[in-house]
């Protein structure tokens, strides 16, 4: 899901080497470009808060959500494209919405504020939401590192030990965005406040922006043992083809698997 939105936002990169020689200038092709960066970047920032999102559900709240993927990737995606094509919309109707912005195509600096409601606001929230969850997070591993020094059964150190693996690999994909994005978030901050930037400043944090499917990709690369073992792991199968949910105890250390007709009967009984 982040791999498609690190694509879709590599193609809107791209079309850049157009203005090359003359500039970005008005034309279907700027239109375009502006549309699908727009839908890009939010995109990509929901893509990194739903990982981080799944991550806290699965590693510390031992809560899994049925067809949260899906979910995910209808919320994901569908959210950015619908506010991009409001964007037309608003630009057919009035003035361009989709406009040369320096080095690219982007909306017009006459629509200051659906820069922010359309871009800026969900990008900011997403971090903030994750910069949270990081607390949450660690906060968690830390404990877990507490308690284990208190564990004596061979199980549940199994469980704390799976606890924190996954907390440790999975968190490096909202990790890694954070890092890309937070030049950009700094100069556009700074410009809201009045000040000026450097250009090369804008260009470094535009350049760093971009390599975050990079990034996802080396990330990936580097732990993609886990995620085998992590999805095995979640999605224990009964001999029915059902899934087994795993659920937490009243001892927060003890972790039971327990199938949906066990889950059933309990809460009738």
């Amino acid at each position: 899901m982040l791999a498609i939105a690190d694509f879709i936002q590599s193609i809107s990169i791209q079309i850049s080497y157009k203005w090359i020689s003359n500039g970005p200038y008005a034309c279907p092709t700027c239109t375009f470009q502006g549309f699908l960066l727009n839908m890009a970047d939010v995109a990509s920032a929901l893509c990194a808060g739903a990982i981080c999102v799944y991550t806290v559900l699965i590693g510390v709240c031992r809560f899994s959500i049925p067809h949260f993927v899906s979910i995910a990737a209808t919320i994901c995606f569908g959210f950015p494209f619908i506010i991009s094509i409001v964007g037309l919309i608003l630009g057919h109707a009035r003035r361009p919405f989709y406009t040369p912005v320096g080095l690219w195509c982007w909306i017009d600096a006459s629509y200051g504020s659906y820069r922010i409601g359309f871009h800026y606001l969900w990008i900011f929230l997403t971090l903030f939401v994750m910069l949270c969850l990081y607390g949450l997070m660690l906060w968690r591993l830390r404990l877990s590192i507490e308690l284990a020094k208190h564990v004596n059964s061979k199980k549940q150190k199994q469980e704390l030990k799976k606890s924190k693996a996954i907390l440790l690999n999975m968190i490096w994909y909202p990790m890694v965005y954070a890092f890309v994005f937070m030049p950009l978030a700094i100069e556009r901050m700074l410009v809201f406040a009045g000040y000026s930037t450097s250009f090369k400043f804008t260009v470094y944090g535009a350049c760093l922006y971009c390599l975050n499917g990079t990034f996802n990709f080396i990330v990936y690369g580097l732990t993609r043992r886990l995620h085998k073992r992590f999805s095995i792991w979640i999605t224990n199968g009964s001999s029915d083809g059902t899934k087994s949910i795993e659920v937490m105890s009243e001892d927060p250390l003890e972790f039971t698997t327990m199938s949906p007709s066990m889950k059933a009967s309990e809460s009738s009984s």
